[in-house]
């Protein structure tokens, strides 16, 4: 047998234009659709442009987004995105226009650092009078302009399907008078993942994520939509979107100012794309600033199934509260497409 063979290799460029439509469904947002028109060479030297819309139970949003490569380095790029958009909350609605020019610096294949300036305009309604006294107000009109940063480390086998290493992400968000914004505040949010293969065959993974807001001045001037809410899918699964948490009188969440959360999962193999997952979550939402202290841990545990896609998998969660407080559901179902985390 020879020990060199002959191989041709063919390769073709792919369009630089792009449709797509798609649908799906999810627990919490019901039926979702979504359409996206991409050039991955727009005007020439890898620009990318990207036109989006998409439509569910919780978002309508008409979305553009713009990249420049190689932004006076190789290991840059330049940013701006633009979206306008209604959020529809168990405890608000928000109308918003936003725009957020930014610049990213690849450090190295698995750090990267974005800093920008986020601009955005809300219009926040149909928020009860209980809930504005409970958090010190609420501006039913506001801007909030600052600037926003964020780390993302990702030392893992597979950042789509992970099975071992960890991926890390820092965000930290300002919005102040002095750059003519009417909202005053800051906002961070850390969180990282582990990942863990089993006999070679299962994935135990876990997560942690930790946030904290403070408004300076007036409580108000905190915006209702940044303030930190836990339960329903990709959170705690043993309840229902947002009802982890303090609520008022007819449970709807207030939103607190210090969040806790996390999951242990283990994945396991069944038979070909099937598998089986069994996780534990937890978080806890406090009205005080920096409260770090897991005092007020709640806690769900449940099993669940996954079907692999080449869009990810498709998952079916049965979460049950562990330390379940009165009138609160026994348990939730959740379907979703996509990695939980």
């Amino acid at each position: 047998r020879p020990e060199i063979a002959p191989i041709s290799i063919g390769l073709h460029e792919k369009k630089a234009r792009e449709l797509r439509i798609g649908a799906g469904f999810s627990t919490e947002e019901r039926a979702r659709a979504h359409v996206r028109w991409q050039n991955r060479n727009f005007l020439g030297g890898g620009r990318r442009l990207l036109v989006a819309g998409r439509y569910s139970n919780l978002v309508r949003a008409a979305e553009l987004s713009f990249s420049q490569p190689h932004f006076f380095d190789r290991n840059n790029r330049g940013l701006f995105e633009f979206a306008l958009f209604q959020q529809d909350e168990p405890n608000f609605t928000r109308n918003s226009i936003q725009g957020v020019p930014a610049f990213e610096r690849r450090w190295t294949p698995r750090l990267t650092a974005t800093a920008g300036l986020r601009v955005d305009t809300a219009v926040v309604r149909d928020v009860e009078d209980e809930v504005r006294t409970r958090i010190g107000g609420v501006r039913d009109e506001g801007l909030v302009v600052g600037p926003r940063f964020a780390l993302r480390w990702t030392p893992v086998d597979d950042v789509a399907r992970p099975r071992n290493g960890l991926v890390a992400s820092f965000e930290a968000q300002y919005s102040a008078r002095h750059f003519g914004a009417s909202y005053d505040y800051a906002r961070f949010v850390g969180e990282v993942a582990v990942f863990r293969p089993v006999f070679d065959w299962a994935v135990v993974a876990g997560r942690l994520k930790l946030g904290a807001a403070q408004a300076f001045g007036s409580p108000e001037r905190l915006p209702i939509f940044e303030r930190f809410y836990a339960g329903g899918e990709g959170s705690v699964r043993g309840y229902r979107r947002h009802q982890l948490g303090p609520t008022a009188n007819n449970g709807n969440p207030l939103g607190g100012r210090s969040l806790i959360e996390g999951s242990v999962e283990a994945r396991i193999p069944v038979w070909r794309n099937v598998g089986a997952v069994a996780f534990v979550d937890f978080a806890q939402v406090s009205l005080a600033r920096y409260d770090f202290v897991p005092k007020h841990l709640r806690f769900s545990a449940g099993p669940g199934l996954s079907y692999a896609t080449p869009i990810g998998p498709i998952s079916l969660f049965a979460g049950f509260p562990i330390n379940r407080q009165p009138g609160e559901s026994p348990w939730q179902m959740h379907f979703n497409i996509g990695f939980f985390f």
